[in-house]
């Protein structure tokens, strides 16, 4: 692909500014207050010594269920993280955001440098990382502070495929190391969440493609490479004997005729940003349904037209939604699109080069970087709009949340370590389903700061408590 001469002279430059533009982009959430199941986290770590917390969230027939509720989840690296960050920050949300802004800039930094490897091309790689960085329906995955999940997921399992990469330039001792750093990189993102375990597709689909694909023909033993290939074996028969089941929402059947309508919605919400939705759903709407299938449609044709970097960036894509097709469709939501959206951005920055390509030259090559600019900053500024829509949506929240917090405490600035609460009316944003208050007590003890026993009328109806004359109410 031609080189362009935009950027070419301050290329050691880029990186910083994918970074900057990829970090200011979330600014407007650092006002925004925690929400929905931060609570639950942050009041775990809260109210569980150190070494009880970490005994549970390493253990792997726990994993945190019993401290934080977590559900079938195995996640050690991630709630690490979560604890350095409470002790460093405690309850004061901002640097939360500000730190989620910083693992979304150096992700996208990943990015840009994944795709400078693919295609040595500066706007291919900056149109990439912009398109992968500013895309709104994951805007949660920064704005929602339970989400670095999502962000550690990325930063491991991108570095994982870069240190591979890089492992097979080099030779002898060098490749030993840098393939041994790879694979711990490739541990920390399935440490971090489970869909981690999709690095290791990954990595061997740019070992056959890309790396090294004359290993077959010459029947040569890819030594790097076994290490990652037995990690599933490892994983999915402990997973299955400690939890019974291989994904988090407890299914394990794959194999229906559900996951190619979860594809089309997958790829309804990757082509959101075109029909002007802001916030994810797993309702498409006609527009949003049409572009969906679109968006599979020029995959298709950039396999059947394009070489084997093409079919590596395509195959990220289906490889890494993998996991999350065998959720219910009303389970989908645009922030499992974090770590798939890589391959698509990148050869969405292909397609931007190409047009870019096709201004003549050299007589126009002011043209040509002018072109650039105009093709990259229009990405930035639609998706940027659409992804401040979503930020705002999410904050609410937040805001709601602290709203009631703030007249909870007005009525009663202080509240006895033996009592208990009756909460009759609260903000939906404290519930997954409706009144169930699930992140309520959460809140309530945090905002305290203490062991509070907190009721809603959900609990009473269900008979699992009842009121007493030392009860106090919110209201009155």
């Amino acid at each position: 692909m031609a080189q362009v001469a935009l950027l070419a002279p301050a290329a050691r430059l880029v990186p910083a500014g994918v970074f900057l533009a990829a970090f200011l982009l979330y600014v407007p959430s650092f006002d925004a207050l925690f929400a929905v199941l931060d609570f639950n986290h942050l009041d775990a770590i809260r109210s569980t010594d150190a070494a009880t917390y970490f005994l549970r969230i390493f253990d792997p027939s726990d994993g945190g269920r019993t401290v934080i509720g977590t559900g079938d989840l195995y996640r050690p690296i991630y709630y690490t993280v979560f604890w350095f960050e409470y002790q460093a920050f405690g309850t004061d949300p901002l640097p939360y955001y500000v730190f989620n802004a910083t693992m979304h800039g150096a992700n996208a930094v990943l990015v840009y440098l994944l795709a400078k490897r693919l295609t040595n091309s500066n706007i291919a790689s900056v149109a990439g990382a912009m398109i992968w960085a500013f895309h709104p329906q994951y805007a949660d995955a920064v704005v929602w502070v339970s989400s670095t999940t999502d962000l550690l997921l990325v930063f491991f399992g991108l570095s994982a495929v870069l240190l591979y990469a890089k492992a097979l330039d080099l030779d002898g001792r060098a490749r030993i190391a840098m393939t041994g750093l790879s694979f711990g990189a490739a541990l920390l993102a399935l440490g971090a969440k489970e869909s981690g375990i999709m690095i290791v597709p990954i990595i061997a689909g740019y070992h056959v493609l890309l790396g090294d694909p004359k290993f077959l023909r010459e029947r040569r033993v890819p030594w790097g490479l076994l290490p990652f290939l037995v990690l599933p074996l490892v994983y999915f028969p402990m997973r299955l004997a400690l939890v019974g089941n291989l994904a988090a929402n407890g299914g394990n059947d794959i194999f229906s005729w559900d996951v190619f309508g979860n594809i089309h919605i997958l790829a309804g919400l990757v082509a959101a940003p075109f029909v002007g939705e802001t916030v994810s759903t797993s309702v498409l709407s006609v527009g949003q349904g049409a572009a969906g299938i679109a968006v599979l449609a020029a995959v298709v044709a950039g396999v059947v037209l394009g070489s084997r970097r093409e079919w590596f960036l395509a195959g990220w894509f289906f490889v890494a939604i993998t996991p999350v097709l065998i959720f219910p469709q009303v389970w989908l939501i645009g922030r499992y699109l974090y770590l798939p959206l890589v391959g698509l951005a990148i050869l969405g920055g292909i397609g931007i080069a190409r047009a870019v390509e096709l201004v003549p030259s050299p007589k126009f090559e002011v043209l040509r970087s002018g072109a650039a600019l105009a093709l990259i900053a229009g990405v930035m500024l639609w998706f940027g709009s659409l992804n401040v829509d979503h930020q705002d949506w999410l904050t609410t929240k937040g805001e709601e949340t602290g709203a009631f917090i703030a007249s909870l405490k007005s009525t009663y600035p202080d509240l006895p370590e033996d009592g208990r609460l009756i909460v009759t009316q609260h903000p939906r944003s404290l519930s997954l389903t409706p009144n169930d208050g699930m992140m309520l007590a959460s809140a309530v003890r945090l905002a305290y700061d203490k062991d509070l026993e907190v009721i809603t009328p959900w609990h009473l109806n269900r008979g699992e408590a009842a009121p007493t004359e030392r009860d106090l109410w919110y209201p009155p």
